[in-house]
């Protein structure tokens, strides 16, 4: 008698679990929504922000440092964008996997690459593997905003537009991934400055 009640006790706990499941799946379900919405309505923004530099700089005829720059400065800033959790399948590893690919390049071009890092597991990576990293961002790449966008671009471009006397980076290289759709994103190295032609 006393198994029969405890198999009725573990039916009742397994289908209470199964209710907390069902809920977290549709809290999550909501927040992929949020983000997926947010995400495809910056984008449209930022391709055209993208083009237009790109349509300036090739008709034009500009001697800015966004163009061009100083040819004998073998540093370059590499931006990794990981995650703060492990929640996100492949997403860090991936960034890693193709940041370590760059950084393994770089090297052999005879640059010296500088590593900066948003995101609490790319920052974990590389400091368990002594790796120096120039500068760090972490605790939001949940809900990152203009702040740490601001704070971010304006440590980059403080990097590059200092003369290399001073420590300063003569490229500028970022590791994302680019959303396709739910199943797919794709890791994608851009290099942001100096603009290609």
């Amino acid at each position: 008698m006393a198994s029969q009640l405890a198999f009725k006790s573990r039916i009742a706990s397994t289908a209470s679990l199964e209710k907390i499941f069902n809920a977290q799946e549709m809290i999550a379900s909501s927040h992929i929504a949020k983000a997926r919405q947010v995400a495809m309505d910056a984008k449209p923004y930022a391709d055209a922000i993208f083009d237009a530099v790109q349509a300036v700089v090739a008709h034009g005829h500009i001697s800015h440092p966004i163009v061009s720059k100083e040819e004998n400065n073998p540093r370059v800033a590499v931006l990794a964008l990981t995650s703060d959790r492990g929640m996100a399948g492949p997403y860090t590893s991936s960034i890693i996997r193709e940041t370590e690919g760059l950084l393994a390049r770089l090297d052999s071009a005879g640059k010296q690459p500088e590593l900066y890092v948003y995101g609490r597991r790319g920052v974990t990576y590389y400091k368990y593997r002594n790796r120096d990293i120039v500068r760090t961002w972490e605790g939001d790449t949940d809900k990152p905003g203009v702040e740490v966008a601001d704070s971010i671009s304006n440590a980059l471009l403080d990097a590059y537009t200092r003369p290399a006397s001073e420590g300063g980076v003569s490229e500028l290289y970022i590791v994302y991934t680019e959303f396709i759709n739910m199943v797919v994103q794709k890791v994608r190295v851009l290099r942001m400055l100096p603009v290609e032609l």
